[in-house]
């Protein structure tokens, strides 16, 4: 095996080169490699620090692999942990979440949601399909929020949504969403809510945002 600058005897010769190489990324703190019986590679489990998210380390590792070993990555064998080195700046303010915009369409049984979030310049996009009910249509703008976060945090397991209601007082809707923190042993209830009379699919998206918000810089 090899690339344009390497000659390798074997697989496992070429990735533990590439293990050494992922960890001169920006960033990265340590990299772990798993594979299978047959010495197949089925998992990357890397360590970074907290100086760039989650999507931009693993876009760093996916370019890297491919253009110096012409590897082809899938992202969900790659997992990233991230913490605070003592030799990396912290970042200048929080991680927070910004919605940009909500799309609905819907057909006779289903209705879907498109979210699309934003952070630091950067897009992160997030769809569900629901029955297409009152309740569908609001739990699953609240679904699609959280799955826009789960690229986000490229984490399939953080946040789960519990409920979706609508309360209205003193000439306001108010959308309330109820998620489940997966980050803490006894599976803690965050909840968030937020008013837009013209718009309440957004104002369900904010509600989402506002109940995980305040948890994001414990977890990026």
């Amino acid at each position: 095996m090899e690339n344009e600058n390497k000659v390798f005897n074997s697989k496992s010769e070429m990735f533990e080169d590439c293990q050494k190489t992922i960890s001169s990324l920006p960033g990265v703190l340590n990299v772990r490699f798993s594979y299978s019986d047959e010495g197949d590679l089925t998992d990357i489990h890397v360590l970074s620090d907290i100086t760039r998210s989650p999507k931009q380390v693993l876009r760093d590792i996916q370019s890297t692999m491919f253009a110096k070993y012409n590897l082809v990555l899938d992202r969900r064998i790659v997992s990233i942990a991230q913490l605070q080195s003592q030799n990396s700046p912290r970042r200048a303010k929080a991680v927070r979440l910004i919605c940009q915009r909500v799309d609905i369409s819907s057909t006779r049984d289903d209705v879907s949601a498109t979210v699309v979030l934003e952070s630091n310049d950067e897009e992160y996009t997030g769809r569900s399909v629901y029955a297409n009910t009152p309740y569908g249509r609001r739990r699953m703008v609240a679904e699609a929020t959280l799955n826009a976060v789960k690229e986000f945090l490229h984490d399939d397991n953080r946040f789960t949504v519990l409920d979706v209601k609508e309360l209205e007082t003193a000439d306001l809707k108010i959308q309330i969403v109820l998620v489940s923190s997966n980050t803490v042993g006894n599976g803690e209830v965050l909840v968030g809510a937020a008013s837009d009379m013209k718009d309440p699919a957004y104002a369900i998206a904010k509600a989402t945002l506002d109940a995980i918000n305040r948890k994001m810089q414990f977890l990026n």
